[in-house]
This record gives C-alpha cells, structure tokens and sequence, in this order.
C-alpha cells in the first residue's frame, strides 16, 4: 500500500520541447537554444582572453574558430549518432526529403562521443591553418564545450528523452516520462494493453486500440502513443493522470549528465583557469572528467531500445561506456604528449 501511494506522487514528466511554437511541429526548441548558447559562451569566453591578451587569438580569429567549432560539433554528432548507433542509415535512401537517412537529424538526433571526434578535428585543423598551439586551442575550447552539453543535457530532459533506468518508488527524484511508451510499441509490445484506459482520455476507443495492438498496427500505435504525450505537454491533467498510473518510475540520468559531464567539470577546471598551468591540461583534464562521469551515468541511463543487447561488447559495457573508454584514453594520451613536447 505504502509502494502504491509512493507510485501515485511521483512526477509525470509533462514538459514542451519547443520554446514557442510557430506551427504544431515546427518552431524552435530548447535542444537548438542549447547548441546556440554553447557556441556563444564559446565566442564571448575567447573574445574575452583576446581582449585582454590572455591569449594569442584575435577577435575576428575567434569568430573564425567558431565556424569551424559549429562545423565541428555538428558533422561530427550527427555522424558520430550514424556510425556508433545507427549504421544503417548510411544505406538508406529516400524519395522525400532529406533524402539520404544520414541527414534525418530528428531520428536519433546526435552523439556526444562524435561530437567530441568533430571538435578535436575542428580544433587541429584550423591550429594548423592558423599555426596556433592545438593544446592551447583545446584548452580555450573546454569552457563552450561544459557549457554546451550542461544545456544540452537539460534539454535532453525537457525533451523526455535519454531518460533512465527503473527506479525505486522510494528514490525521492524518480520520474515518470511519457515518452517511455514509443519504446512499447516497438520493443515492448506487451505493455500496450496496459494503456486502454489512458487511450479513450484522448479519444480513441478501447476496442480500436486492442485491434492495432493484436494486429501490430505500428501506424496507429506511433500515432495513438503521440497523441497521448502531446495532449500531456498540452497540459491535460486527465490523460496525464492515467499514463502516470501505468508509468514506471525512472533516474532522470539526463540531470545525472548534465551535472557530471558539463557543470561538475566546469567549476573544477574553472579553477585550474584561474592558476598557471601547461597548454593542455584544461582540454586533457575534461576529457578524463567527462569520461569518467560518463562511464558511472550510464548505470542509470537507458540503453537504445535497439542498442539493449550488450553481448557484442566486451566486459559487457553499454555502447557509450566502451566509446568513454578511448575518449579517455584521449585524454591521458594528449596530456603525455604536451608534457614530453613542452619538456623539450
């Protein structure tokens, strides 16, 4: 009884990805505000050191790293997302717009393990066009990077997405997010049953939804379960009511990321700013931080549903544990070498 009453005061997650609406489906979102503000801390924090030649970068130099810092970030976790989770859609091409599935940046969106391969690819070009210090560039980059994925993962939880494992009822910051049921239709298709009651607060009747859900009817099932998150977001307290008495509460391990990969790291390499240091150390000292947070975020966060099978990893890691593992390495390898070439 006592489990059931815990059940019943957990939160339902009913937050709007969009900041405003132009159109039902178009308009901008938090996860787009996210990005923008990473690059322009990124942009105030280097014009900042130029002006008062803490750095050998001018302005106009600044603004010119952050091309290819967007350039960076963008190719890199879109591309990132297609290589390590999605390969097939290298493969796939389609008759309608954007025609190669690569560029359907709203399925499955972007990785952060590629972004970090864009960034460091960004960051040795233009040092070597522009013969600047790439240790040096790296450490300037950290501050936008923290920021950015800070943002990015609280819009990941605004977005209900990336959310966590089960959580104990108890567990005083356990969630319920809607968004959990897209999974059942593909993945868990025996929990579908269980939303007859919520589908008729949304109009649909009880005896349609079982005929899609013995029929496997993916198109009314995806339509019914987007119908019930929207109405949510909306603000109806009744759909919300039953969805939340069928939900499993769950980590919000999006806040997990967004305190161990982007704000943690941010104050204790803030601080390492602030004392004489080696070119590097800023840059190699976050990568090390964000995979070790990585690593330990991953125990509480939910695995792609066509990700769930780990047997083809070695020590049974989940995919972004094993990627942690060679940014990591990254990072102990590029602080090495700043030290044995700053020692010559």
């Amino acid at each position: 009884m006592n489990n059931l009453h815990m059940e019943n005061t957990i939160w339902v997650h009913n937050l709007d990805p969009f900041v405003f609406k132009i159109t039902e489906t178009f308009g901008i979102r938090w996860y787009s505000l996210a990005y923008l503000t990473g690059f322009a801390c990124a942009f105030l924090f280097m014009s900042w050191l130029s002006k008062r030649k803490r750095s050998p970068l001018t302005v106009e130099m600044a603004s010119d790293y952050l091309t290819w810092l967007i350039l960076g970030v963008l190719l890199g976790g879109r591309f990132g997302y297609v290589i390590f989770y999605s390969p097939e859609l290298l493969t796939e091409f389609r008759p309608h717009f954007p025609f190669w599935g690569a560029l359907a940046v709203w399925e499955g969106g972007m990785a952060s393990h590629g972004g970090f391969i864009g960034v460091i690819f960004a960051i040795l070009l233009f040092s070597k066009r522009n013969k600047q210090d790439p240790f040096h560039m790296g450490d300037l980059t950290v501050f936008g990077v923290t920021v950015g994925i800070f943002l990015g993962r609280i819009a990941n939880f605004i977005n209900g997405e990336l959310m966590g494992r089960v959580a104990s009822p108890s567990l005083p910051w356990a969630m319920k997010f809607p968004e959990d049921i897209t999974r059942w239709v593909g993945y868990e298709p025996e929990k579908l049953p269980s939303l007859s009651a919520v589908v008729q607060t949304v109009g649909v009747s009880e005896t349609d939804w079982a005929a899609w859900v013995q029929n496997r009817d993916t198109n009314h099932l995806y339509q019914v379960t987007n119908q019930i998150i929207l109405a949510i977001q909306d603000g109806n307290e009744a759909v919300r009511s039953a969805l939340g008495a069928v939900l499993e509460p769950r980590h919000p391990s999006q806040l997990y990321g967004a305190l161990g990969e982007g704000l943690i790291p941010m104050i204790i390499l803030g601080i390492f700013w602030c004392k004489p240091r080696k070119p590097g150390l800023i840059a190699g000292g976050y990568l090390l931080i964000y995979a070790c947070f990585r690593v330990a975020d991953e125990f509480f966060r939910l695995p792609d549903a066509h990700l769930a099978d780990l047997s083809k990893l070695p020590l049974g890691l989940s995919r972004g544990q094993f990627l942690s593992l060679f940014i990591f390495m990254f990072g102990v390898g590029g602080n090495s070498i700043a030290n044995i070439t700053l020692s010559l």
